[in-house]
């Protein structure tokens, strides 16, 4: 039997072995992303001047992507193999800022982890600098603008970083930073500080060095060295005008000299581009400042010169709620109209609508006349040909294959049906094929965060979602709904289309009752502001405060009110409000401090179960087992210390009690999934620690053994929230990251073993013929190209020794087909099954055959 030994040393051998005391499954996963592509924001974008397609993209909570031009995707810089300093799962990758050194192509820097780091590969690898910084990448407060870091253009190894709170730094060797005293340059604003550092690559060298640059200072204005950052001096201006003002937010110096600089507006129309043009040369303290003629109240984010003829200037207001375009180096402007275009990911063509979060701009240096756009959802290029320009318009082509920055909140693997992933900002996606870029939205016309979804149990194609802005200005438009059709549509719930939904009734937690002739169409609501739920018996068309909710006892401070349900914040993921899949209107429900709650009239009153559950944490999952109507599983989700860690507690009564599993030392999600072949038993996965090791487990016989997954599912590091599991195929699995979107989990199995039984049978064939003419992911796409057809059963053929040509079994339709198969099967070969080096002999799923 296999066993979870507490001897660290015992180490099993072969693909299904590991040296944690546990099965180590990472040779026998794939990992795959959950294809989005884009969907949060790209907040810059930097290109090398003389190498071709060498293009690194930042984000404020997602990491760094270099594009691979042989591919035609970008790749995920941010990922515990490239940095060594990386010993576990990391809160948020987002970046700072980034640099490529212009005289060395090989040279990047990025400022992100409150740290500078440096490769030398392009990315390949990263050496952590002596320099630590507190950095903000994800502020609401300028994480657009910049660039911070800036590399000398002559030397890679001369670079200056504006930070936040800390002044300018600057390293001479590359490794050793240091900060320039602020009496030199301020700090500017606190949170902003130093947003923007420009070389001016024309100017003349001084020792094999860049001359001059520039720095702008938010509250503290604009500052200049023209002999190699031997000195520093404030640039003289307009008095009130931008060297006073406290929102410098791009930079871009012109070949002539000429520096360039977009403004907010700070109150007195000191906002659009302006323009610095120094005297006689460079090092002339005389200077002529002059405001161009956008539109000088408001908000400008960048500002674009074209290498190739720097008389085009690209600039707009924040939102691209105005683009103004230059042909005369910014003596006059003219507006565009602009609509997107996204033929590889149609979902991005309903995005740049309204508003778009634009982040940088810049005219490729080495396709004349190609503009790029880093912004609130992935990456764009507008090739501004004469064409458009004679129309005044420009098209922005998608172009974020490879780029997952999704911030997950939910996800929902309904049996039967697609996967839908829910997340901030775009709602949530349906995803037909998780390994294309075929993904669909929901609500598609909305900018909102789906904080919550569910399937209703016994009817998987009926889903509700909890979904709303976290969006001030729009008074939190509440867009929350439910599909009918296993998300392909949805529509918002009636009550909000008549104006009679209850205004408190938003963000939180939802569920659908499984359904009988009492309940035909019920839902629970929990809404986040610690008070009792709502429910609804006729699908969301009208909601009650439940009556029956328990209050607290006498000579407490608040005798007599409704207990708190403790949801007191809508930044929570708190998935502890479950339908019962047993029992028609029904649901179950964690209330912090205050244990197990169940409602068995549809949510309408509700009793305390038992108190033996731990206090709830912020992010805390109880999951209702669809095998066992007495079995509820219970993850305590994320604390703010290890001292507050719980492990994964399970109750075999129904709530009554419940037993924290030995071993689990943190457990931060948890989730079903579909039996091992030949199992009654649902496969739980835990998402957390088991006996010191950080991971994703898995466990085949209800939590008393495990098997260790992965640590970092794709490499990457950013902090893993949450885990969903496949109720159809045995072993997928998802994985919900901080800010780099989903992963998608599976076995990489025998060829052609379509059962997932360790073997290629004649079994395998039936599954092929049962699954004929399925999309998605089903077990016998042996191509994966997302649909079960003939070029599938090939894969079952080879694998097999099955006969080609006239001998091969037909398209499985005629009633024949599986009749003449019958006649070769008896003579095939015997079956492969893989088998480890030691400890037993193991199937493809890796489990032992042998215990």
């Amino acid at each position: 039997m296999r066993r979870l030994l507490v001897s660290i040393g015992a180490a099993l051998i072969g693909n299904c072995g590991g040296a944690w005391g546990f099965d180590d499954l990472t040779a026998a996963y794939r990992w795959d992303p959950l294809k989005i592509g884009g969907s949060a924001w790209v907040t810059g974008m930097v290109s090398h001047p003389t190498t071709p397609d060498l293009r690194i993209a930042r984000t404020d909570t997602g990491g760094f992507y270099r594009w691979e031009a042989d591919q035609g995707t970008w790749r995920q810089l941010a990922t515990a193999d490239r940095f060594p300093d990386v010993s576990g799962w990391v809160s948020g990758t987002g970046v700072e800022s980034v640099a490529l050194a212009a005289s060395a192509p090989d040279t990047l820097y990025v400022a992100m982890r409150d740290a500078i780091y440096r490769s030398d590969n392009r990315g390949d690898s990263f050496t952590r600098l002596n320099a630590t910084i507190p950095m903000e990448p994800n502020s609401q407060l300028i994480r657009s603008d910049g660039e911070r870091l800036a590399v000398d253009p002559r030397n890679p190894d001369i670079a200056l970083f504006g930070s936040r709170d800390r002044g300018l730094w600057r390293t001479e060797n590359g490794a050793d930073w240091s900060a320039l005293s602020t009496a030199v340059i301020p700090s500017g604003e606190p949170g902003a500080g130093i947003p923007v550092v420009k070389f001016d690559p024309n100017s003349p060298a001084l020792g094999g060095r860049t001359s001059t640059a520039y720095v702008a200072v938010r509250g503290g204005g604009v500052y200049a060295t023209y002999d190699a950052m031997g000195t520093w001096s404030k640039l003289s201006g307009v008095p009130g005008g931008p060297l006073d003002s406290a929102t410098p937010t791009d930079a871009e110096v012109h070949p002539n000299g000429d520096l360039y600089l977009t403004y907010n507006n700070s109150g007195i129309n000191d906002a659009g581009v302006w323009r610095y043009r120094p005297g006689a040369g460079w090092g002339v303290a005389e200077s002529d400042w002059q405001q161009l003629n956008t539109i000088p109240w408001k908000n400008h984010n960048a500002i674009a010169i074209d290498p190739t003829n720097p008389n085009r200037m690209f600039t707009a207001t924040d939102g691209l709620q105005e683009t103004f375009f230059s042909e005369n180096g910014g003596a006059s402007w003219r507006q565009l109209s602009f609509e997107p275009s996204s033929p590889t990911i149609p979902w991005a063509q309903q995005t740049l609508i309204d508003w778009v979060s634009s982040g940088e701009y810049y005219f490729d240096p080495h396709v004349p006349g190609r503009l790029w756009m880093a912004e609130g959802v992935g990456v764009w290029y507008s090739d501004l040909t004469p064409a458009e320009l004679d129309d005044d318009r420009m098209t922005f082509n998608y172009q974020s294959e490879g780029i997952e920055e999704m911030v997950p909140l939910d996800i929902v693997a309904p049996p039967g049906g697609a996967v839908i992933s829910f997340g901030w900002d775009r709602t949530g996606f349906r995803h037909e094929n998780p390994d294309t870029y075929t993904a669909t939205q929901v609500f598609p016309d909305r900018f909102s965060a789906g904080w919550d979804g569910a399937y209703r149990p016994g009817t998987p194609t009926y889903l509700v979602t909890t979904s709303a802005d976290d969006l001030p200005f729009s008074g939190y438009r509440n867009n929350a709904g439910y599909s009918t059709d296993g998300g392909v549509t949805w529509q918002p719930f009636a009550s909000l289309a008549a104006g009679t939904h209850p205004d408190d009734l938003k963000f939180g937690a939802i569920a659908a009752a499984k359904a009988d002739a009492a309940h035909p169409n019920s839902l629970v609501w929990l809404p986040a502001d610690s008070t009792r739920p709502y429910f609804s018996t006729d699908g969301g068309a009208t909601w009650s405060r439940a009556a029956g909710w328990p209050v607290e006892p006498p000579g407490s401070d608040s005798a007599g009110q409704p207990i708190s349900s403790g949801l007191w914040f809508r930044y929570f993921r708190f998935q502890g409000l479950v339908a019962d899949p047993h029992q028609a209107g029904a649901y179950w429900l964690t209330v912090k401090n205050r244990g197990l709650w169940r409602s068995e009239d549809g949510g309408d009153s509700w009793q305390i179960v038992s108190d033996t559950l731990p206090n709830w944490g912020h992010h805390a999952t109880l999951l209702a087992d669809p095998s066992s109507a007495d079995r509820l599983w219970y993850a305590n989700g994320d604390q703010e210390s290890p001292s507050d860690y719980h492990g994964l507690f399970v109750s075999n009564d129904s709530g009554l009690t419940f037993t924290e599993i030995p071993g689990t030392e943190h457990a931060l999600d948890v989730a079903l999934g579909a039996a091992a072949p030949g199992s009654d038993s649902l496969t739980v996965y835990l998402l957390g620690i088991v006996q010191g090791q950080q991971g994703l487990f898995r466990s085949l016989d209800d939590g008393a053994n495990w098997d260790f997954l992965v640590h970092y599912p794709m490499g990457i590091f950013d902090a893993p929230l949450l885990i969903e599991a496949s109720p159809d195929r045995f072993g997928e699995v998802y994985v919900g990251f901080s800010g780099t979107g989903f992963a998608i989990g599976r076995l990489a199995t025998t060829a052609g073993d379509y059962n997932l039984d360790g073997t290629v049978t004649q079994t395998d064939y039936q599954t092929w013929r049962e699954q004929y003419g399925q999309l998605g992911t089903p077990s016998a796409d042996g191509n994966r190209d997302g649909r079960v057809d003939v070029a599938d059963y090939t894969v079952w053929r080879d694998a097999f020794g099955a006969p080609s040509g006239a001998n091969a079994p037909a398209v499985p339709e005629p009633a024949s087909a599986w009749l003449a198969a019958i006649a070769w099967l008896a003579a095939a070969r015997r079956p492969r099954r893989n088998q480890a080096d030691g400890g037993g002999v193991y199937d493809s799923t890796c489990v032992n055959v042998n215990r």
